[in-house]
């Protein structure tokens, strides 16, 4: 199990906002699927959020590269 622990390799801040709006996405699929509006909601307006976030995180890159 250890070596199982030393395998997962850590990732940025963007790659997991990016996993997480890329997973909500399906879930708030699914959820729309299975008639769960609400959940559906929650789930699209925190996709759009981490979404925001990249953009936002992605720019303060690019300004201070120059």
């Amino acid at each position: 199990m250890a070596d199982e622990e030393e395998a997962v390799t850590q990732l940025d801040r963007e790659q997991v906002i990016s996993l997480i709006a890329k997973h909500a996405k399906q879930l708030a699929s699914l959820a729309r699927d299975q008639g769960c509006t609400t959940l559906c909601y929650i789930l699209q307006t925190a996709v759009e959020q981490a979404e925001r976030d990249l953009v936002k995180r992605r720019g303060k890159h690019e300004s201070g590269v120059s």
